[in-house]
């Protein structure tokens, strides 16, 4: 999955949603997961990313929102 301004999304991404700040805690695309978010509980989606934002919880995105904006790119 992409952001809305084309950069890739990768796992441990942090990223803003309106308020709220998200950490990018898999990606069923690429078959990367963390130990949080492993591959045996999410991995049923088929497709997207999770993110989880400390005031939502766990999103899972297939398709960006819009406001979705990558913060800090994971090292």
């Amino acid at each position: 999955m992409h952001y809305p301004d084309g950069q890739l999304v990768i796992v441990g991404d942090s990223v803003r949603l309106g308020e709220d700040i998200g950490l990018v805690m898999c990606s069923i695309d690429d078959g990367v997961y963390t130990e949080r978010y492993p591959e045996a509980r999410w991995s049923y989606l088929g497709r997207g990313v999770v993110i989880d934002f400390p005031n939502l919880g766990p999103i899972h995105y297939v398709e960006p929102e819009d406001g979705l904006r990558l913060i800090t790119r994971a090292t």
